[in-house]
């Protein structure tokens, strides 16, 4: 699976977004910040997709919360094997791995073939694991509307380490990263770390 992963958007590497998926239709999620209610979903939303739009992509939302509890494990497939690139933001990891179990996400990923890309919250649940995220976001911030409240501790494993996001930068998000790399180092589970200019690239 081609996969594109980033601390930041796309950090300081957006010629290798468009020479990996080249422009074409983007399905941009948001749902890591379903914690923060819909304005702050909206305001993210239209600033990603007029970023997304500038390089040349057509942008349409994926709301996971949609596909909660759907019976058709392949409905979502289906959806998202219109797009060249599933997109998604930053924001709680928690609440977004959650709401990818939730919606089935990864198993309708894998079967659609699409890119995966995603910054921050996007690209940690691309990894192995969320373990040490606690020590970044809330661990049980979840939406109200959500029908389970399970803290989900595997990733999609689109590669085979865990990402620490916004490695040494000097802002609040970024306040818990040396205390997540000390919790993967202590349970013995490989990681990368990402400073907000760096990306990881997987080609197949």
């Amino acid at each position: 699976m081609k996969a594109f992963l980033s601390s930041y958007r796309l950090g300081d590497h957006a010629d290798d977004l468009l020479a990996l998926v080249p422009p074409g239709r983007i399905a941009l999620s948001t749902n890591a910040l379903d914690n923060q209610g819909q304005r702050a979903r909206e305001t993210i939303f239209r600033t990603e997709r007029a970023f997304f739009e500038r390089l040349g992509y057509a942008v349409e939302e994926l709301d996971l919360r949609r596909w909660f509890g759907r019976a058709d494990a392949f409905a979502l497939a289906t959806e998202l094997s219109r797009f060249d690139l599933v997109w998604a933001t930053g924001g709680n990891s928690f609440g977004l791995n959650l709401a990818m179990k939730l919606a089935r996400f990864p198993d309708a990923l894998r079967a659609a073939g699409v890119a995966y890309g995603g910054y921050s919250a996007g690209a940690v649940v691309a990894a192995t694991t969320l373990h040490g995220v606690e020590h970044c976001d809330a661990i049980d911030d979840f939406p109200p509307e959500y029908p389970s409240r399970e803290v989900v501790w595997d990733g999609m494993r689109i590669v085979d380490f865990a990402i620490v996001p916004h490695w040494q930068a000097d802002y609040e998000e970024a306040r818990g990263t040396v205390a997540m790399v000390a919790e993967l180092e202590r349970r013995g589970e490989p990681y990368r770390t990402l400073r907000d200019d760096e990306v990881v690239i997987v080609r197949e």
